[in-house]
């Protein structure tokens, strides 16, 4: 039949650490014991037991048996750790038994017992080890009391009563307390555990959603050229054969096709960020980063393109940043906006401050700006001036930046919106390099 124990969880959570922890606990017990027997039988001349002196070498072999067992990787179960426990209680108390019984001032170990079973199991395991201790100690007690009331003071027999009372008032006390502190740190604990999970969820969506806001912001203009080449095609077959050109017609075809690939392109991106979790931990060059974001928007329409201004380009090559698809789209989220809230012209600033090793990417349109209001909301999943209601795009882009551990301002001057980003950046040398 196989024991079931409410571990509830201790603070570390690590029913291997805990072992290790009593078996070093014990080790130090046994240590001392060895030590305070020798004394007493070379230094104060006291008669011991026979058996007290084989009671360590018990404990010694038990505790090197489950060191043995530790070190091999062996499972840690609730039903061991009180196995422990209650091996060093029946220890101590045996010892006791033959080395003074109650007057024996090791019995107060007990009470690290009692806290150390408070702390890591539930209330009721805690209460009966507790309750076993209590007991043990009052047999010991009221024993070494009948045997040898004829030549014992009731000085001293008053004496063992109060040693009593405190023993059970002590362990009283921290098994409530205790128990009590205890399960409201574990609770804590668990808590804690949930917001970690609704957080790592969070940044998935988080992450899920900036990739679609930017695949939303890709397949935008290809699907709008060829609404306007099939609207092209579709007046011209109005118009009859006379308007109906077959080499016209074959290129608009084929912008077409080359406008379907761009957006099974698009889509297939959105593979990359499975892959990009599972992989993790690669590092990406700034200067690659620069040309990407140059080369999407060559791509995806010259007529639109930002004026991309690199600043301190000689450490673009030196220093890199966490490879992240969500980082990249993040950027040309925020990009687009300001291409469509743009009157005119639209700048990039990329610049890398070698020093602080922080990357700021400004971003700079000549639009109306920002109301005073959006301003101080800015990057929450509120804001949306767009009648598509594109506007979460922010507070998604927002959200992956500070993922990565940079952040996102915005700035309003003279006939310019500024948003500006900062990225810590990872100076990586070539082998056999240092840097001055």
């Amino acid at each position: 039949m196989q024991t079931n124990l409410t571990f509830n969880q201790t603070l570390s959570g690590n029913r291997r650490l805990i072992l290790k922890r009593l078996l070093v606990l014990r080790a130090a017990l046994l240590c001392a014991v060895v030590v305070a027997l020798l004394s007493f039988t070379f230094l104060v001349d006291v008669r011991i037991h026979t058996a007290a002196y084989l009671l360590p070498l018990v404990g010694f072999g038990f505790c090197g048996y489950w060191v043995a067992r530790y070190r091999k990787g062996a499972s840690v179960t609730d039903a061991n750790l009180l196995r422990q426990l209650v091996f060093d209680a029946v220890f101590l108390l045996v010892l006791i038994y033959f080395t003074g019984g109650a007057t024996n001032p090791f019995i107060y170990y007990l009470l690290v017992l009692v806290a150390i079973s408070a702390a890591i199991f539930n209330s009721i395991i805690g209460w009966l080890f507790s309750a076993g201790c209590m007991l043990a100690y009052t047999f010991i007690m009221f024993t070494d009391v009948r045997e040898h009331v004829h030549h014992m003071s009731s000085d001293f027999q008053l004496h063992l009563l109060g040693m009593w009372v405190n023993f059970v008032g002590s362990a009283v006390l921290i098994c409530f307390f205790v128990s009590r502190l205890a399960t409201a740190l574990r609770d804590r604990q668990i808590e804690l555990s949930k917001v970690r999970e609704e957080t790592l969820k969070n940044e998935q969506l988080v992450g899920i959603g900036t990739l679609a806001a930017s695949t939303v912001h890709a397949l935008g203009t290809p699907l709008s050229t060829m609404a306007v080449v099939l609207g092209e095609m579709q007046h011209s077959y109005k118009q009859g054969a006379a308007k109906w050109d077959a080499s016209s017609q074959n290129e608009n075809v084929e912008l077409m096709l080359g406008q379907i690939e761009r957006c099974k392109k698009t889509l297939s991106k959105l593979s990359l960020l499975s892959q990009q979790q599972q992989d993790g931990g690669s590092l990406e060059n700034i200067a690659e980063f620069s040309d990407e974001l140059r080369e999407h928007y060559l791509l995806a329409n010259p007529r639109i393109m930002p004026a991309i201004v690199f600043s301190n380009e000689q450490h673009f090559s030196e220093f890199f940043i966490e490879q992240s698809v969500l980082f990249r789209h993040a950027v040309i989220n925020l990009v687009d906006n300001a291409i469509q809230a743009a009157v005119r012209q639209v700048k990039v600033c990329l610049e890398v401050d070698a020093k602080s090793k922080i990357l700021t990417i400004d971003i700079e349109d000549d639009g109306n700006g920002l109301p005073s209001d959006i301003e101080e909301q800015w990057g929450k999943p509120v804001i949306s001036q767009k009648e598509s209601g594109m506007g979460i795009g922010i507070f998604l882009s927002n959200s992956t930046v500070e993922k990565l551990g940079g952040k996102v301002q915005v700035k309003r001057k003279p006939q310019v919106t500024q948003v500006s980003i900062k990225l810590p950046v990872t100076w990586a040398k070539p082998a056999g390099e240092e840097r001055a």
